[in-house]
């Protein structure tokens, strides 16, 4: 390890200002909307493929029908 520092009020107050300063707000906001609204519609398509576990499940035991 290092050796063990002072940190200052001062400095931590500083680095708050540059993260909060260098960070853009709006392009942030529009990629999180767009995250978002992708998660929504791949719900809401997982809900309509889904069928009913039982049914699926007794269809891996189905005996194939030769005719």
């Amino acid at each position: 390890m290092t050796k063990a520092r002072l940190i200052k009020k001062k400095e931590i107050v500083e680095r708050e200002q540059k993260k909060e300063s260098s960070l853009p707000e709006e392009p942030q906001k529009k990629v999180v909307e767009k995250t978002v609204d992708a998660v929504v519609d791949w719900l809401e398509s997982q809900s309509t493929q889904r069928q009913d576990p039982r049914k699926a499940f007794a269809a891996l035991f189905v005996q194939p029908q030769t005719q």
